[in-house]
C-alpha cells in the first residue's frame, strides 16, 4: 500500500516537535529535581509499616478533622447524574440511541467499583 508523504508548514512542525519536547523536559525535569520524593513515595505505597509510620503529614491531619462522606451520597449524585443525562441526550441530541447512557453509567459504576478497591481517601491510610 502506497502512502502519501506528510506535507505540514514550517510553523505546524515547530508546534508539534515543540510538544513532544515539552513532554520530554517535564518528564526529565521531575526525575531530577524531585526524584527522592518519588522514591519515597513509591516505598510508603509498597510498603505497608512505613505507610504507618509516615502519617505526620500535614495534608493527612487536617483532613483527619472532617468526618467521611457517607455512602447514600454517592448513590444520590449517581442517580441524579443518570436522570440528567438521559434529559440532556434526550434534549440535546434526539437522534442518539437511548442505550448510550447505560454504558456510561457503566464505566462509572466501574470507577466507583476501583476506588472502592483501591481508595484514596484519609481513611485508606495511604501516602503518596
Amino acid at each position: 500500500m502506497l502512502t502519501k508523504p506528510l506535507y505540514s508548514t514550517a510553523g505546524y512542525t515547530v508546534v508539534f516537535i515543540s510538544f513532544f519536547a515539552s513532554y520530554s523536559a517535564t518528564i526529565v525535569h521531575a526525575a531530577l529535581f524531585n526524584y527522592s520524593n518519588i522514591v519515597e513515595a513509591i516505598k510508603n505505597t509498597v510498603i505497608p509499616s512505613r505507610r504507618k509510620e509516615r502519617l505526620t503529614d500535614v495534608h493527612y491531619r487536617l483532613i483527619s478533622k472532617y468526618s467521611e462522606v457517607p455512602q447514600w451520597w454517592y448513590g444520590l449524585v449517581f442517580l441524579g447524574s443518570t436522570v440528567m443525562a438521559f434529559i440532556a441526550l434526550t434534549v440535546y441530541v434526539p437522534e442518539a440511541p437511548k442505550w448510550v447512557c447505560p454504558y456510561s453509567e457503566q464505566a462509572l459504576i466501574s470507577y466507583s467499583y476501583l476506588r472502592r478497591e483501591y481508595p484514596l481517601s484519609s481513611s485508606s491510610r495511604w501516602v503518596c
